[in-house]
């Protein structure tokens, strides 16, 4: 939208997800942690500007991180793998409302939207696998989960405008825009061996 506002603290948008960890009986996969889409954003138009005023500074969270694999029964069940986490990406719909997608942005219309803040900023969308179950016995334990970055920016975009007028900006102090994708821990067994990948 249009208009402006000014906060004199830290601005926080965060939609992390964690999945659950295979806890009853045994064996059973990690669930999947999938980050949801937060961000910080000054649209503008065209002919009306549009401001956002931070005093110390701005995080945005999407990440999304694995449940743990449940333990092997030490004889004919297996250990489970750990859950995948998966960044919140531009490429998914977000789940509770689908005209919108996943991500974790900072952004300003660069037509006449701005963002400024004296403080630092911070946007991550990370993907971080959950831990293997562990094996009981002498077996394997599970496979760590897969971790899948997602989508993560700070600046400015198009958006609505045309980039005729570029009059937007952003003015940030130190800024950390990360969207790593991270493998969960291969667990041990009963010997302390760590045999899960």
């Amino acid at each position: 939208g249009t208009g402006s506002i000014s906060i004199v603290d830290v601005v926080g948008a965060s939609t992390r997800a964690v999945g659950g960890n295979a806890s009853v009986g045994f064996g059973g996969q990690g669930g999947t942690g999938t980050g949801g889409n937060a961000f910080v954003q000054a649209n503008g138009t065209l002919t009306t500007d549009a401001s956002i005023t931070v005093g110390t500074g701005i995080n945005v969270f999407a990440d999304g991180t694995g449940g743990v694999g449940g333990a092997s029964d030490g004889a004919t069940i297996s250990a489970g793998a750990g859950g995948a986490g998966i960044g919140g990406s531009i490429l998914t719909a977000n789940a509770a409302d689908p005209a919108f997608n996943n991500g974790a942005y900072v952004l300003a219309q660069g037509d006449r939207g701005t963002v400024t803040t004296s403080g630092p900023v911070q946007v991550t969308a990370i993907g971080q696998g959950g831990q293997g179950g562990v094996d009981t016995g002498t077996g394997t334990g599970g496979t760590g989960g897969a971790g899948t970055g997602g989508t993560a920016q700070a600046g400015s975009f198009v958006g609505t405008g045309n980039g005729s007028v570029a009059l937007g900006r952003v003015e940030f102090g130190n800024t950390a825009v990360i969207a790593d994708g991270r493998g969960g821990a291969g667990a041990i067994n009963a010997t302390g061996a760590i045999t899960g990948t």
